[in-house]
Order: C-alpha cells, then structure tokens, then sequence
C-alpha cells in the first residue's frame, strides 16, 4: 500500500506533518492524517486488529444476505407463476 508524507497547513496557517495511506497509486480518496491521530492509532493498534478480525467479513454477509433476499423474491415469483398455471389447466379440465 503506498503512503505519502505531506504537511497540511492548520487554520492559523501552521504547516502539521501528515501521511496518506493509498489503497493503490492514484486513490482518489486516501486516508490521512496527522501526529495527535497516529498516536492515537498507535495506542489503540491492537484494538483496531482485534476490530478487523471480527468484521472484516461483514461486508460479504451483508452481500450474501442481499443475495438470499432476491433468491428468495425469485422462487415465490416462481412458485406464484406454477400455481397459476396450475389453476388455469385446472379450469380447462372442467
């Protein structure tokens, strides 16, 4: 992942240190910041590894459940479809 150092200049127009993490050279949307939130990031590490482990699949169950509800919408739509079908040669045979 690329990072980049940088300054950013503060209301009062003082120049802070920061870095940009990149998900690939080019993001448009990095994310940066400066010394007071590395340290915070720093001392909270293992919290933050802690955290990834227990959600970084959630953005697949989410997909998965997405996935079930139209599966689901799918096979009534199906089921609706034979039973009017079947109702209709029902009504043919009498």
């Amino acid at each position: 992942m690329p990072t980049k150092f940088g300054t950013f200049k503060d209301s009062k127009g003082n120049a802070k240190p920061t870095i940009s993490l990149l998900k690939e050279e080019g993001d448009s949307f990095p994310f940066f910041f400066g010394i007071a939130k590395a340290k915070l990031i720093i001392d909270n590490f293992e919290d933050i590894k802690k955290f990834y482990e227990e959600y970084k699949d959630m953005a697949s169950v989410q997909e998965a459940e997405k996935r079930k509800i139209e599966i689901n919408k799918i096979a009534k739509d199906v089921v609706n479809s034979n039973r009017e079908l079947l109702d209709r040669l029902a009504k043919e045979e009498d």
